[in-house]
This record gives C-alpha cells, structure tokens and sequence, in this order.
C-alpha cells in the first residue's frame, strides 16, 4: 500500500527544523513523522511536537496549543534501549498522539495530559490511559515499530530514570500497578496485531467476508485510518465477488486477489456492502485528507456502483494528489475499468496502455498487463482457480494437518462477528492460525525466520521471481505484494522489489 503525501508546508516545515535540531529532536520528528504517516491529521490539523529541557511528567500533550512534548529525560531514557530505542519512543509519542486523536477532554491542573501522572488522576482516569497505552502500541505497529514486549523495561527505566520510588505516592501510581494496566494493555494488542495480520491475509486468500470480521472487531478498539481503509477494501472486495467485471476477468487495485470468487453478494447485499466500504474511506481521509489509497479506492466504488462522475472525481483528485507516475497510473487504470464497464472497449484499451508505460514497480505493471489482456479478449495468466491439492511444506516441524487444530485450540481464542472465532499461537518466530466459522475452517502457519525455507528452496529474503516461478499469483498488499501458489497451500508476503518478508504455508 502506498504511503500518503504528507503536504507541502508540513515536509518544508519539518526538514527546515531538522536541517538545524540536535540528533535528539531529529529522531523525536523523525519516529512523530512515521507514526503520523499511519496515523493520519484530523480537522484542526496534527499537534507540533517538541523536546522539553523539564524533567516532571516524561511525556505529554498540551491541548491549548495542540503539542506534545517529550522530555530530555525520557529521550535519554530511551536512547539506553540500543536497536529498541525508536520502539521506545515511538510508544511513548503513540500514547500521547491518543490523547489528541481519541480526544480525551481531561488533563491535569495546567491543562496538560502527562505520561506520570498524580495517582488520584490515574486511577480516575485509568480507562483513557489504557486506551493510549493499547492505541500507542497498534499505531506503532502500523508504523513498523515493536513495542510491546519492551513497555515494562521501559516503565522500569523511566521510573529509575526519574528517581521514582516503586511503591505508589500522591504524585505517581506504583510501577506494580503502572504495569499491572501496561501488561493488559500488551496482550490485548498482540491479539490486535495477530488480527490484523490474519484479516490482511484473508484479503490476500480471497475470504473476504471473513476479513470484515477481523477489521470490524479491531475499530471497536482502535481508530485509525488503517482500520477504516482495510473494513473498506475488505467490504470492496466482498461486493466485487460475483460482479459481471469479476466475472469478466477484470481486476481493481485493490491489494489482494479479486478473483478468488468464494461468496457471491446478491445485488441489494452488493450495494449496502460498496456504500458502507465508501463510508469508512470517507473515515479514513478524515484522519488524512491526503491517503492515496482511500482516493484509489472510492473511485474503484464508485465504479461498481456505476457512478462515473465520481470516478472522474476521484481519479483526477489521484493525479493532483500523486502526479507522479504511480498515482497517474492507478488513476488510467481506475478509469480504464470504469471504461470497460461501460462497454467502452476502445477508450478502456487506451487507459491500460497508458497506465503500463506509467507503472513504476512490477505490481503496477502486472495489474495493467493483466486488464489490458482481458479488454483484447485474451486470457490473462493469472485467472487460476486451483485450490491446494497437495500440501508437503512444514514450519517449525508442523504439519497443517493432524494435531494443529488441537494444539492450537487450546491457547488463545478470539470470537469475531457473524459466529467466526479466530484461534492463534505465538511462537518464537512464526504464528500459527486456525479460523472456524462463516465459509468453513482456514489454517494459515506464517513465519518470519530466516532457518525454514518452503518445498521451493524459497524463505525469508529471497526474490520470489514470477519468470522462475509461473505458476505464482502476485497480487497487490501494502507497500509490496503478496504471491500465492494455492496448489500448494503456499503464500508469501513480498516488499516492493519482491523480497520475501514473511511466507507461510495455508488450508482452507
């Protein structure tokens, strides 16, 4: 998935303070900046943040003038974490930057939320906290930080740097009790990160209504522009199942496979499901008027709702926004789609040729070639329907068949909308899924470490080369793709240059 533009004065402001701040403040800015990029500005614009030379509450937000603040301390603090020191600050931003986006109205006496706070305040205010503990570790996540096994080292630092006793005060809860709602707070968003994980990989397999399930639990616990941007794609994707462009062969950017058809909506299902997934982009662009791919998106909806003055829209608004080659390309070939829809052959042909020549990475190209095949009456070489036949990869000496649906019942299990429940396990470097319900059981077993490689002599840092590799269905994800080989349960998550980051192996 594309990263948004942030605006102009916004990067000017930002590299100007940089050019001349100390290495402190400029990794402040620099993790605030990657945190807001997934997080996205609201209405009145982001807070400005800044290093404070005071020692007193480690972190804040000021709402009268809309800052957040870290304290030198703090920074020092974390700085003694090494490789981790960016996690660190980032959960403390994070938890501040809730404040702001889940517009908490208390703070203490000078109008001031702060990280260490009076007791009697905390325990008042012990939900919100939590809240901005759990939303600062999930938009860290986002951001390409790990924080949550490091927040009780860390509370343990802060409390050493600061000189605080352990046992609670008038002025600060005890470092037990801090990290009694901490460790809470940590396992709940491991299970949101699990689950975000699992609904991104049901957008990639083709379970599509299975994939609302996931997004739908998260917003019930965190918003953010991600959450309402993936519930859209998830709602896009179950309306586009069945459609007479699916049938067709056509494909949207819609960063999974749409041609995996599992469950076809009936035409009424088929638009409450599109005007839902509009409303929840239209969400997402309030967090940041400026995500790409909620533009991408809308006119993708727009056109199954046969709206073509939105798609025009919504496109143009694509190339003002990104007129480089990327955002000219996905707006030729949104517009191609909405072309071909309309029996507009000619026009359609035009538009995907365009958008092949515009195309900067192998995705993008991909997707062009493809529509531009199915427009000429051609077959496309990715419209496979094969499910896994047979499946002889093993992670970690486990096998999807046998005892992994008992093994992995008995640890976490997390009931999702539409009677679905989602079973998983953590182990030192995979994760192991297993979802009853809705359209029958998926088994998914995912790793990130370098020592196991798939049947194919392929693993974690190899390119997966689709020329070596035919039978390999690469489909848009965020920021890379996925390729899957569905006749041998395999899938795996590539980087922008088609690098393996994670691959796993899957039934269903």
């Amino acid at each position: 998935m594309m990263k948004e533009v942030t605006s102009f004065v916004f990067a000017f402001v930002l590299w100007a303070f940089v050019v001349h701040a100390s290495p402190g403040e400029a990794l402040v800015r620099r993790v605030y900046q990657k945190l807001t990029e997934v997080g996205g500005g609201q209405g009145n614009g982001l807070p400005r943040i800044e290093l404070s030379g005071r020692a007193y509450s480690v972190a804040g937000y000021r709402r009268a003038s809309n800052t957040i603040f870290i304290e030198q301390q703090a920074l020092d603090a974390c700085l003694r974490f090494g490789a981790e020191a960016e996690s660190a600050l980032a959960f403390l931003i994070g938890h501040e930057l809730t404040h702001f986006y889940q517009d908490h109205h208390w703070a203490e006496s000078d109008g001031v939320t702060g990280f260490v706070v009076a007791s009697s305040t905390f325990e008042a205010h012990t939900s919100e906290e939590e809240e901005a503990d759990l939303y600062g570790a999930f938009l860290s996540y986002l951001a390409g930080y790990q924080t949550t096994e490091l927040v009780p080292r860390l509370l343990d630092a802060l409390y050493a740097s600061y000189g605080l006793s352990p046992e609670a005060s008038g002025n600060y809860p005890s470092l037990a009790g801090r990290k009694q709602v901490a460790a809470g707070v940590a396992k709940k968003a491991e299970e949101l990160i699990l689950i975000h994980k699992t609904g991104a990989y049901l957008l990639a397999l083709g379970r599509y209504p299975e994939a609302v399930s996931c997004f739908q639990y998260i917003n019930q616990f965190v918003r953010c522009k991600e959450g309402y941007n993936n519930l859209g794609i998830a709602q896009l994707k179950a309306a586009y199942c069945g459609s007479g462009m699916s049938r067709q062969g056509y494909r949207y950017p819609l960063l999974a496979d749409p041609e995996l058809v599992l469950r076809a909506a009936s035409e009424q299902q088929r638009v409450a499901l599109l005007n839902a997934a509009i409303r929840n982009f239209k969400v997402s662009l309030d967090f940041s008027p400026g995500l790409i791919e909620a533009h991408i998106h809308l006119a993708a909806a727009y056109s199954m709702l046969g709206n073509a003055d939105s798609v025009r829209y919504w496109a143009g608004r694509l190339e003002r926004n990104k007129p480089e080659g990327s955002g000219k390309a996905y707006a030729s070939i949104l517009l191609g789609l909405d072309a071909a829809r309309q029996g507009r052959r000619a026009v359609a042909e035009e538009q995907f040729l365009k958008a092949k020549i515009l195309a900067n990475g192998p995705v993008l190209q991909l997707l062009a070639s493809h529509n531009l095949l199915v427009v000429r009456g051609q077959s496309p070489p990715l419209q496979r329907m094969a499910s896994a036949t047979f499946i002889e990869d093993q992670i970690d000496g486990l096998h999807l068949i046998g005892t992994f649906p008992a093994m992995i019942r008995q640890k976490e299990r997390v009931p999702l909308q539409g009677g679905l429940v989602l079973s998983y396990l953590s182990r030192d470097d995979s994760n192991l899924f297993f979802l009853e319900g809705g359209g029958g059981l998926l088994k998914l077993h995912l790793t990130t470490g370098q020592k196991w490689q798939s049947s194919l002599g392929l693993g974690v840092g190899d390119i997966l080369d689709g020329a070596r590799f035919p039978q390999v269905d690469i489909t848009p994800a965020a920021n890379g793709a996925f390729g899957l080989i569905r006749e041998k349960g395999l899938v795996f998550q590539l980087d922008e240059q088609g690098v393996i980051r994670e691959w796993g192996i899957f039934m269903m």
